[in-house]
């Protein structure tokens, strides 16, 4: 792209070496005209399509042959189990045990950190952690056995033993949760719901004075599958960034409006959740002038089986959003943040799923064709190296410089080129013209014809004397679509310019001054 914008401002200059291949506004750097001839300085041709480059993935020609800028950014933000729901470290009962009781049984409700309502749960991981403690040591070896009525593992009903040693008073004995299975609504009447029974299969030589403390604790739990209604909230998705670069198209930072822009959002979601997504862009270019993009909701639906992945998409164009200002600022860096409304409409439809490898996630697809509207876009450009080649320049009667371009490309370019001292910053002479007038174009924006644009200027007087004393050229150039940047226009790959320059000067030497 940056060859691009610079070809453009060379059409307005004119000025390059006889040598140059390709119209390159960084090559033209040290000018000199040599007095007593008509020298051609520029012929040169370039079609927009040679600005593709193999190596270059934004810059495109699509199946029209039109130019368009492409981006992708997979992956943008997801969502999955761990941002959603999880089980915390919790105390799921606490109580004594009496040999007069010889067994006690107890409805308790898992917590989560998030207040779901689970109807089922899978674990992948974890630890059933059971404290006994007594007052005096036990005489006599005392185990316990804890079930749970509505967990199975290993395709049984989970139970396992405890036990307090003879001689001690304290014991912490571990249960794995690996592949327990939990039917949480005691039928489809309930949520959260573990049902638990503590007996005696071995009470010891326990009197009916004696009691023994239980604690019963969940830790380190990790999720392997889970089921239920997991709440209308909001969950934040990570901050990121990433760089458009659009090389060279940053000097374009007033005046170009992409007209046909757009944002598309992909998510994939194998999640068992109804989302509403939230984003926020904020485009930063190279001023570091911000500005923010602003995004509908974007509604994405959730799959009705396990395992299955439901692919919704939304586009941000020039109809929903200001997109068209976005992108007028040119962004060179674009930062990124959001959230999901889980379960935006509440209870209502089939119970929320996840597994421990579901996840939603964000792709985005950056599509611009180059269908546009210039207003006013200034280019700017300085060249320190200029010089008259010439041993007597007091001798230079006149010179004349003369511009011809031909071109299908639908853009005009006004250039305004001053020549300057750049010791004292003096403006000396200079001139402006219109270099470059724009092909027609039909409904679409694309060039129907050709156009042939003639200029020229000539130096003659008091300006070849300050022609004489600049050693540098500054060049100011005005890009616009036609109707004074009102026509929208697109950009083909077959669009060319076509530039011939030449230069003529004359002398005036009376050989008695030789």
């Amino acid at each position: 792209m940056r060859r691009f914008i610079w070809v453009l401002a060379l059409a307005g200059l004119g000025l390059a070496s006889c040598s140059k291949e390709k119209l390159d506004f960084d090559m033209a750097q040290d000018i000199r005209l040599s007095p007593g001839a008509t020298l051609p300085l520029v012929n040169a041709r370039l079609t927009l399509g040679d600005l593709v480059q193999p190596d270059d993935s934004l810059l495109q020609v699509d199946t029209s042959n039109a130019l368009r800028i492409y981006y992708r950014e997979d992956s943008l933000f997801s969502f999955g189990l761990a941002s959603l729901l999880a089980v915390p470290d919790q105390e799921v009962a606490a109580f004594q045990m009496s040999p007069v009781i010889p067994s006690i049984r107890l409805s308790q409700q898992l917590q989560t950190t998030s207040n779901a309502e689970l109807e089922g749960i899978l674990f992948d991981s974890g630890n059933i952690i059971v404290n006994l403690s007594r007052n005096i040591p036990a005489a006599q070896d005392i185990d316990l056995k804890l079930t749970l009525h509505n967990g199975t593992q290993n395709g049984s009903v989970f139970s396992s033993t405890f036990g307090l040693a003879a001689g001690q008073r304290n014991a912490v004995d571990t249960a794995s949760l690996s592949g327990l299975n939990i039917d949480l609504s005691d039928g489809g009447t309930s949520h959260n719901k573990i049902d638990l029974e503590v007996s005696y299969p071995n009470a010891g030589n326990l009197t009916p004075a004696d009691s023994l403390n239980l604690q019963l604790n969940f830790e380190q739990v990790a999720i392997q599958e889970v089921n239920g209604y997991f709440g209308k909230r909001t969950v934040k998705a990570p901050n990121g960034a990433f760089d458009l670069g659009v090389n060279g198209i940053d000097q374009f930072a007033d005046g170009l409006f992409l007209t046909e822009p757009n944002f598309t959002l992909t998510a994939h979601n194998g999640l068992g959740v109804p989302f509403d997504l939230s984003t926020f862009f904020t485009g930063i270019n190279r001023e570091n002038d911000k500005v923010k993009l602003g995004a509908p909701t974007f509604s994405i639906n959730a799959p009705s089986t396990a395992g299955n992945v439901v692919v919704s998409n939304f586009s941000l164009q020039a109809n929903n959003s200001n997109i068209v200002d976005f992108l007028a600022n040119i962004p060179q860096r674009i930062l990124y943040s959001g959230y999901g409304e889980i379960n935006p409409r509440g209870p209502a439809g089939p119970a929320n799923f996840i597994s421990q490898n579901s996840q939603l996630w964000l792709d985005l697809e950056i599509d611009l064709p180059l269908k546009l509207r210039a207003e006013n876009i200034p280019l700017e450009q300085t060249i320190s190296d200029f010089s008259l080649d010439a041993d007597n320049p007091e001798f230079l009667q006149s010179a004349e410089l003369f511009f011809r371009t031909t071109n299908s490309i639908p853009l005009d370019l006004n250039v305004a080129i001053t020549f300057r001292d750049s010791v004292s910053g003096d403006s000396l002479t200079g001139f402006q013209m219109d270099v470059m007038r724009a092909a027609d174009v039909d409904a679409n924006g694309r060039a129907t014809n050709t156009r042939t644009t003639d200029a020229s200027y000539a130096f003659t007087g008091t300006e070849l004397e300050a022609l004489n004393q600049s050693n540098q050229i500054e060049i100011k150039a005005v890009v616009n679509t036609a109707n004074a940047g009102a026509q929208e226009v697109k950009l083909y790959a077959e669009n060319f310019l076509e530039m011939r320059i030449a230069a003529s000067t004359e002398v005036n030497i009376n050989p008695t001054d030789l």
